[in-house]
This record gives structure tokens, C-alpha cells and sequence, in this order.
């Protein structure tokens, strides 16, 4: 092994264990620190309410904060939405966190202006029925 293939492999090589995605998961869930915050909310929220977190409803939350932000100022939308995602990810862990103590049912949510008077509403839906037309 010389110098000039130890360069080359640097500078090729991608950092194991996270690949950031493209679309609504690529602009929310961008680095590997935000994606483990969601996975310990999604595991206390399997816990209090019995069902999986629907990520496609906390994208939906997110991204118009983060549209707005980066309409008032500028840069990335990822950046935006990840600071977003992690201001809600943090006041959620922390409701959710208090809900398990105290075994409740019911768990709100209030950041400055924002509000969500049950977190159930975020839970993942069911399928349903296809709405392709078949002829």
C-alpha cells in the first residue's frame, strides 16, 4: 500500500453506517444523529399509544416549517428541516419520556406557537383499499 492509493481512498471512500436518503426522508432524517433521535421516539411512542409513529405524517409537520425558514432566509432545505425535525423530536421524546412515567393515554404537544393536542393523530395508518381503477 503507498501514499498515493491511502489519498485515493480517502477521498472515495463513503463513512459507513449512514446514507442519507433523497426526497421527504433525505431532507428531514439528514444525519445519523437525527435518525437516532427518531428511532428512540418511535420506540417510546410504540409504547405509549401501541402503535408505530407514522413518519410520512412527521415529514408532513416538518417540511412547511422548514419551507418557511428557508423562504425568510435563505440555504438548504435539509439544514432547515433537520433543525425542525430536532426541535420536535426533542419536545416529543420528552412528552413521550413523561407519558411512560406517568402511564398515560393522551399526550400533547406545545412548542411556542405550534400545537398538538393528541400525538395519537401522528400514529401510522393502515393501507385501505387500492385506488388504482382496474379495468
Amino acid at each position: 500500500m503507498n501514499i498515493s492509493n491511502t489519498i485515493k481512498k480517502l477521498f472515495t471512500s463513503k463513512p459507513a453506517g449512514f446514507a442519507r436518503s433523497t426526497g421527504m426522508t433525505g431532507q428531514v432524517i439528514a444525519s445519523p444523529q437525527l435518525r437516532d433521535k427518531l428511532e428512540r421516539v418511535e420506540k417510546l411512542y410504540k409504547k405509549v399509544h401501541g402503535v408505530p409513529l407514522g413518519r410520512y405524517k412527521l415529514y408532513e409537520i416538518t417540511l412547511p416549517f422548514a419551507r418557511e425558514s428557508k423562504a425568510d432566509t435563505g440555504g438548504y432545505i435539509q439544514y432547515d428541516a433537520q433543525a425542525v425535525a430536532g426541535k420536535l423530536l426533542d419536545a416529543m421524546e420528552q412528552a413521550l419520556r413523561q407519558a411512560v412515567r406517568n402511564e398515560a393515554q393522551e399526550v400533547s404537544l406545545v412548542i411556542n406557537n405550534f400545537r398538538i393536542d393528541n400525538l395519537r393523530k401522528l400514529a401510522r395508518a393502515g393501507r385501505g383499499k387500492s385506488k388504482k381503477n382496474v379495468a
